[in-house]
């Protein structure tokens, strides 16, 4: 029953819209397939608060059509709005012959998918069942209304003579799904993997291995394509990370999981930096969150089970942190940062700082923290913990004062905000370093180069 109404709707709101638009009736059609776009996305985030039992209850191959369809539905939370909203064949072509018809079968699979929101064993909030079924009936109808405007107002057909087209449609699509698939699926569909997860463990390496590579896998792919090409790949990138930051959530809400520790926050800074093509914003983010990431990559936290859900999500955030400001410069969307770029961090973390400093200290102190728990942003509300990264800051909690409820570490948090700053002013000179050492190379083989054309 929900599938038909699911189809009603789209139907009717299609039709509707194109018979206004062809009557003049409404002037920008196109603005509204870019609000209905979003509202997609945003409707679907915002279901990641809510309770979801899949990713506790499927492992080892136990539900593969779920698991398989949910991989292939979430990528249509990027998809579909930049598909709107940029001119791309290919992100056309991908909308229009992948998305279309995996959302159609989440139609079809209505209550496959829906039986997962009640089970009990979700941690997500509960809320009555008829406000599940309107959220996913209208986040399923927004989906399809977007994709099917996209289709009739840019009347886009995929051109199968082109070969170079179709190539790069086949190409990016499993690109584009490895690089946003949740970070329930491995439990979902794998048993588990036998591979140590400690610190420089076999999964740790793997990791950094993999990362490397993607990073040079990318700007190969990348390097010579248009300037707007490699532009809209970086805000898809960004899109993609905002979702898997927020997808957290999936496995329910508390103050730590609030998107706001320097690694969480940086999906949301570079969106933000490459819309409006901010080069301070970018200054800070090739600095400050390279220099956060670059500390994850080191002091990793891995649960014993290599594909749990908590691990996934780390690689895949952290990787994304580190591969977007990298391939900014690479690809030539910013400019290598100059001395200025250091008062830009200052700035703009000086403000971040205070920001997560006085908020942390108000839901730390707040009536509420038994239920939500508490947050250590930089480590600056926990001496013990910060000691176990920094041996050398035992000093740091000598000085505890109190407020009612309210306690702060001054010490700790002038010494964290100082250290913090000092590695990004030598990971500034490190960089430069390595620019220059990037020149020399390439000067060499142009060199090289022009010596065998002349021959």
């Amino acid at each position: 029953m929900y599938s038909l109404i699911i189809i009603g709707i789209s139907v009717a709101t299609i039709v509707l819209l194109k018979l206004l638009s062809d009557k003049n009736l409404i002037k920008n059609l196109n603005l509204i397939i870019k609000i209905l776009a979003v509202a997609f996305t945003l409707t679907g985030v915002t279901r990641f608060l809510l309770s979801d039992a899949f990713i506790e209850v499927v492992s080892g191959m136990s539900d593969p059509l779920q698991s398989f369809l949910r991989w292939g539905y979430q990528i249509g939370y990027a998809i579909i709005p930049m598909s709107v909203f940029f001119n791309s064949r290919i992100l056309r072509n991908i909308a229009s012959y992948f998305t279309l018809p995996v959302t159609v079968l989440a139609v079809i699979f209505y209550d496959d998918t829906f039986k997962y929101f009640l089970d009990t064993r979700g941690n997500g909030f509960d809320v009555p069942t008829e406000v599940r079924h309107i959220q996913y009936i209208i986040e399923l109808s927004l989906a399809l209304i977007s994709i099917a405007l996209m289709i009739i107002s840019n009347k886009h057909i995929i051109d199968i003579k082109n070969k170079k087209e179709v190539g790069l449609t086949l190409l990016l699509l499993p690109l584009i799904l490895m690089q946003m698939m949740p970070s329930y699926i491995p439990s979902s569909l794998l048993k588990e993997l036998n591979l140590t997860t400690g610190m420089f463990g076999e999964l740790h390496v793997l990791w950094l291995c993999c990362l490397f590579a993607t990073a040079f896998l990318l700007h190969f792919i990348l390097r010579n394509r248009t300037k707007e090409q490699k532009y809209t790949f970086l805000v898809f990138l960004s899109v993609a990370q905002v979702i898997h930051t927020t997808s957290q959530f999936l496995k329910g809400f508390t103050y730590s999981r609030l998107p706001l520790q320097l690694c969480n926050v940086a999906g949301f800074f570079y969106l933000i930096m490459l819309i409006t093509r901010n080069r301070k914003l970018f200054n800070f983010c090739f600095l400050a969150n390279l220099v956060g990431a670059a500390i994850a990559l080191i002091l990793t936290n891995f649960a014993p089970d290599a594909q749990n859900f908590w691990n996934i999500h780390y690689i895949y955030e952290h990787s994304y942190v580190v591969i977007v400001p990298i391939l900014c410069v690479s690809l030539g969307i910013f400019p290598r940062p100059n001395k200025s770029a250091i008062l830009d961090m200052l700035k703009i973390f000086s403000v971040y700082f205070v920001f997560v400093f006085v908020l942390g200290t108000i839901l730390n102190g707040l009536e509420t923290t038994p239920d939500y728990g508490v947050v250590n942003h930089f480590y600056m509300f926990n001496p013990v913990v910060a000691v176990e990264y920094l041996p050398f800051a035992g000093f740091t909690g000598a000085v505890h004062l109190t407020f009612g409820t309210f306690e702060v570490y001054p010490i700790l948090v002038g010494v964290i905000y100082v250290f913090f700053i000092a590695l990004n002013v030598i990971y500034y000179f490190i960089s430069q370093g390595l620019f220059k050492l990037s020149d020399i190379i390439r000067a060499s083989l142009a060199k090289k180069e022009e010596k065998l054309v002349t021959k």
